[in-house]
């Protein structure tokens, strides 16, 4: 029987585990499974809607609810396929798919954030669905900030099975762009609550 060597481990396919490269953390997988499961829901949930829509009237506007939906759910759909894959369009999918997620959780937290006020403020009785509408969105946010701080790490290289290097300052930014924009959308917030039409009573 032949001894295991650095060259021929014993358990081949483990080879690159053994030497901790091209290995996705389990954390990471969990985001992708929930970001693909958010992602599949948000997708039927808009393809329904449209059907339903067909059968009623809308008010002005209405009629792209469900586009919205759907411009939501593609990067949930499309960053949490990229991160279970390798290579380097796997990496800039990932990076691109959760900046544009971010985005949206921004606009999101700033809606949430504008019903919480404007709900409180009237004594409203959903106002505990609004709180709770922007904890959840806040939760959604700060999650996607710390998947775009791994990609834009040493990390997410090794995850991508990408050569060893720095990872461009511009991306090393991204991180921190992403935390700003939920911070300025939590604040915006509060000068929407003033906007009626917005917000149903």
């Amino acid at each position: 029987m032949t001894e295991p060597t650095a060259d021929k481990p014993l358990i081949a396919y483990a080879s690159h585990a053994a030497h901790g490269t091209g290995r996705t953390p389990i954390g990471i997988i969990m985001f992708a499974s929930s970001h693909l499961l958010l992602g599949g829901v948000l997708a039927f949930a808009a393809i329904v809607i449209a059907q339903r829509m067909r059968q009623y009237a809308q008010a002005a506007g209405e009629a792209y609810v469900p586009l919205l939906i759907l411009l939501a759910a593609a990067p949930m759909l499309a960053g949490g396929l990229a991160l279970l894959l390798k290579g380097l369009r796997a990496w800039t999918i990932a990076i691109v798919s959760f900046s544009i997620l971010a985005f949206f959780e921004a606009l999101t937290i700033t809606y949430a954030s504008g019903m919480t006020v404007r709900y409180l403020r009237e004594g409203n009785n959903d106002a505990v669905w609004a709180v709770s509408f922007l904890v959840l969105s806040l939760c959604l946010g700060l999650l996607c900030a710390t998947v775009a701080g791994y990609l834009a790490g040493s990390k997410a290289r090794a995850t991508f099975a990408l050569p060893p290097g720095e990872t461009p300052r511009l991306l090393r930014v991204v991180p921190r762009v992403v935390l700003l924009g939920l911070v300025v959308g939590l604040c915006a917030g509060t000068l929407l609550a003033r906007v009626r039409w917005l917000y149903p009573d």
